[in-house]
């Protein structure tokens, strides 16, 4: 009888802590999920582009995993990864308003001070003064300042190429793109999934891990239904 009891008390108790993790993680995703229409709302995006790039990250995220053992990611990093990615443009808050929503063509040097929120995200987060052991914490720092980087070195801020860019950096910068070119209409013209992916396995928008345009072409349709299934925000 009292291992009986004692096997209860011991079920309640993981149940209870289950729950407080469950709620927890539940908060953090909302903290970040308002911190990213904030930056939406600064920017004149508006929309779904945070909710979309963490979905379609979310997504590509597992593929990785099941077609090479380079990157060593488990159930728990795919998931702060997800989360973390919708921290990546967080340094726009920190650039004029003005340049974030000007209707015409940035000029080089506008567009310079744009580029910089790479590395202002990745300071405001560094700057925290607590939970830096945190492994979302350490992702965030990392698609911050990374996101935009290129597998060719053609991106910025550090011109990193190949595997010097951590994965999650890789994949977040993947996901910004091609939410990007599906959401953002050009001369009224509203570009197909099938479209985006032929663009950004061609090179047009930069080039990407060879293995991550494998992933994004395999889960094409799921991405897509993701993506349409997403509600829109009002």
């Amino acid at each position: 009888m009292n291992t009986v009891l004692l096997h209860t008390k011991k079920q309640q108790l993981m149940s209870v802590l289950a729950d407080r993790f469950y709620r927890q993680e539940k908060n953090t995703e909302l903290m970040v999920d308002i911190l990213g229409h904030a930056v939406e709302c600064r920017s004149g995006e508006g929309g779904t582009h945070m909710t979309h790039v963490i979905l379609v990250t979310g997504l590509l995220l597992q593929c990785p995993v099941g077609k090479t053992d380079r990157y060593h990611l488990e159930r728990e990093d795919i998931e702060a990864i997800r989360v973390a990615s919708g921290l990546h443009d967080i340094g726009k808050l920190q650039i004029p308003e003005e340049i974030l929503t000007k209707p015409l063509s940035l000029t080089p040097e506008e567009y310079e001070i744009v580029k910089r929120h790479t590395q202002i995200g990745a300071k405001l987060i560094t700057d925290l003064p607590i939970y830096q052991n945190e492994r979302l914490v350490k992702y965030a720092i990392e698609i911050c300042r990374w996101h935009h980087e290129r597998y060719d070195g053609g991106g910025y801020p550090d011109g990193l190429q190949g595997e010097q860019i951590p994965i999650e950096a890789q994949v977040v910068g993947l996901a910004d793109v091609y939410e990007r070119l599906v959401s953002r209409p050009v001369d009224g013209h509203a570009r197909t999934h099938s479209e985006v992916v032929q663009m950004i396995c061609t090179g047009v928008c930069g080039a990407f891990n060879p293995l991550l345009l494998d992933c994004l072409q395999d889960m094409e349709a799921e991405i897509a239904r993701a993506m349409q299934d997403t509600p829109e925000e009002t």
